[in-house]
């Protein structure tokens, strides 16, 4: 998903935008309509940044429409498809989650949403090693509703 949001101190004659970009999973979607998600839906999102900030892009009313399309498809083609790209599979997303890295999630929700895809890639002592690291944490409400939503998933 890629979604430029606009900043909310701008006016009818000039303003920033961000562009947002992620991954959404369909088989760990539980949003409202698939066909219409959010951004902060997805399961691995960013924004586009530059020296470790958020890029912050400005616009105005008058500016050349042609010019300011070649501007984001630059950003586009530069800073998202290439991160996007190595983002394609489940299989990308356990590899990255697996390294503890999750952005636009918190470390529990990363824990539980890798552990249903190695169950549904059927790699069951890896999902025993996320359940282990849950019940570590039994002492957060959300980490004994992840384990247990986890433990469902084998009926």
């Amino acid at each position: 998903m890629i979604q430029l949001q606009a900043s909310r101190s701008g006016t009818a004659e000039a303003g920033t935008f961000v562009v947002n970009f992620g991954v959404l999973v369909p088989c760990l979607y539980i949003g409202q309509d698939i066909a219409k998600p959010v951004w902060t839906d997805c399961h691995w999102r960013e924004r586009v940044s530059r020296v470790g900030r958020e890029a912050w892009f400005p616009f105005r009313a008058n500016d050349d429409v042609d010019g300011l399309a070649a501007r984001l498809t630059e950003i586009v083609e530069h800073d998202v498809l290439p991160v996007l790209e190595t983002l394609q599979r489940e299989e990308d997303l356990i590899a990255l989650w697996k390294t503890g890295q999750g952005p636009g999630l918190g470390e529990l929700n990363r824990l539980l949403l890798l552990g249903t895809l190695l169950h549904r890639a059927g790699r069951r002592s890896e999902l025993s090693e996320i359940e282990a690291e849950l019940e570590l944490k039994a002492d957060d409400a959300f980490a004994r509703r992840a384990l247990a939503k986890l433990r469902e998933l084998d009926g």
